[in-house]
């Protein structure tokens, strides 16, 4: 299903993108942009027929080219608009759209690897378990620092401000999922695989991972790089422990 919504959104793509070159030739602008969006269409079906949808967005390149191209076309939308209404009512801002089917398609084709990589990998031991309490007691210092430091903003404009409209707090109803989600368990599903450790939908291979330590409330895994932040989780949240220690064992 999500590869065929992929074709679909490649194909959409196409239309969009190709949709504008029609309106450079002789006749009504918006036929020939419906005209010319029929081309590419039926050229993205050809195109995602004969070869794989994923491979159009399986490189970083490819997802970069993929934005920037479509934004070619503000170009004579801006040049040519007449006013701001004729800006966003023209056919080169019609093909400026194609980058919104393109995230689609790129959260569709991350979202296939995922699958695939899932079934390809072995799994050894599989658990659900959030950072340790130490981790999760600093975050809840930080919330509630953030929470006193926007009280004390909020408190401040009502009392200095002169003329504070409702809308000056329209970012607070913004934030109270994410106080909500640091408030949370925070639980993630992780696999120890034969190629490595599967998590939050990354897998961390073992050439990455380094050691483990059992230490106190927390199972950490450290890395070989630097730069690469260590795994904690809660070793309370884990049924079998010696389970998941044993699987990384065989691999580390």
């Amino acid at each position: 299903m999500k590869r065929f919504a992929l074709r679909i959104a490649l194909m959409a793509y196409a239309a969009l993108l190709i949709g504008p070159v029609g309106s450079l030739l002789p006749g009504n602008e918006w036929a020939m942009l419906v005209a010319g969006g029929g081309v590419g269409a039926v050229a993205g079906m050809v195109t995602t027929d004969v070869r794989d949808p994923t491979a159009f967005v399986s490189t970083a390149p490819r997802g970069i080219a993929g934005i920037l191209v479509p934004l070619a076309w503000l170009g004579p939308a801006i040049v040519r608009a007449e006013s701001v209404v004729s800006l966003f009512v023209s056919p080169w801002f019609v093909g400026a759209l194609a980058v919104l089917v393109w995230i689609v398609a790129l959260l569709l084709g991350h979202e296939i690897r995922q699958e695939q990589l899932q079934e390809r990998l072995l799994p050894v031991a599989t658990f659900e378990a959030g950072p340790p309490e130490t981790v999760r007691r600093q975050t809840r210092y930080a919330v509630d620092v953030l929470l006193a430091a926007t009280a004390v903003i909020v408190v401040g404009t009502a009392v200095l401000g002169d003329d504070v409209e409702l809308t000056t707090y329209v970012w607070l109803p913004a934030l109270l999922p994410v106080w909500l989600s640091l408030f949370s368990e925070q639980k993630q599903s992780v696999e120890i695989t034969d190629e490595g450790v599967f998590a939050q939908g990354t897998l961390h291979e073992w050439e990455t991972v380094d050691g483990y330590e059992r230490d106190g409330d927390a199972l950490r895994l450290t890395r070989t790089d630097w730069y690469r932040s260590t795994i904690q989780f809660d070793v309370e949240h884990i049924d079998d422990v010696d389970a998941v220690t044993d699987a990384l064992d065989r691999y580390l």
